[in-house]
């Protein structure tokens, strides 16, 4: 696939699955305890406070076909990921 061409398919394709996973995050994601808080304004967060953490059997991957295979095909999503930051929903 020739991911320059087709970067005006997969933006908005790839920001509308961000979202949403984003927003999902929010809904099922614990409240960060008292050290991650702390961490999290040392590091520059701006709102500590909306962080949600979620623990997954394996980080989100995008259902769209062509979005997935981009994602595969530049290692963005790749296995070896322990972590993904998607606003303040943040998946481990």
């Amino acid at each position: 696939m020739d991911l320059r061409a087709m970067l005006p398919i997969l933006l908005p394709k790839a920001i509308s699955w961000a979202e949403a996973e984003a927003a999902r995050g929010v809904t099922v994601g614990r409240e960060p305890n008292d050290r991650e808080r702390e961490f999290a304004s040392k590091v520059g967060v701006m709102h500590p406070d909306r962080i949600r953490v979620i623990t997954v059997e394996q980080l989100p991957m995008p259902t769209d076909p062509l979005l997935r295979s981009a994602a595969e095909q530049t290692g963005f999503l790749n296995p070896g990921m322990v972590g993904l930051t998607l606003g303040y929903s943040v998946f481990i």
